[in-house]
């Protein structure tokens, strides 16, 4: 957790490390490591493969949607097949996990962690666990992300594709006529 600090993909150290016998310790500094992950972003990369796959061995997020409020009341056969076509994914310090103004058509869940929302450069709010984001987008209303959703040290969360929701979950807007 010390490298995800070095590299802001984490708030804070959560770990202490303390040896029971000599070893040796390579001390990498923030600058010149930052400045040669500039020169090699693969090695970024890696990095944060890592650091995701760590996050998520840790983990203590739900990997089931079933306690998210939405899905609290939704027959267990649907719960089921959405926990089955979902992706997981990690996501570090200062990451957006939406964009405001991007395409989207997928939903998103907030497993764990906490997010804020930002729209023009402005925090409208701070959501946390079990947090529903793209709603809009994942049901067909909308093909543009309205804010910022970004992350305040590392998140999980739960990726649904408006295609895996089906049309069985498009909501067809009926206008309705007025007697008047």
């Amino acid at each position: 957790m010390v490298l995800l600090c070095a590299l802001d993909l984490a708030l804070k150290r959560t770990a202490t490390v303390t040896v029971e016998a000599t070893v040796f310790a390579q001390v990498l500094e923030r600058g010149p490591l930052l400045e040669a992950l500039g020169r090699f972003p693969e090695q970024l990369l890696a990095i944060r493969r890592l650091a995701a796959s760590r996050i998520e061995e840790q983990c203590l997020a739900p990997r089931s949607v079933a306690g998210v409020e939405l899905f609290r009341d939704a027959p267990a056969e649907f719960v089921d097949f959405v926990d089955s076509h979902t992706r997981h994914w990690t996501f570090f310090h200062d990451d957006a996990v939406l964009e405001e103004g991007a395409e989207g058509n997928h939903l998103i869940v907030l497993l764990g962690g906490r997010l804020q929302v930002e729209k023009d450069g402005k925090v409208l709010a701070s959501l946390a666990q079990g947090s529903v984001l793209g709603e809009l987008a994942a049901l067909g209303f909308t093909e543009r992300r309205s804010a910022t959703a970004r992350c305040i040290g590392p998140c999980q969360v739960s990726h649904h594709q408006r295609m895996m929701l089906g049309d069985g979950a498009r909501v067809e807007t009926v206008k309705s006529r007025s007697p008047w």
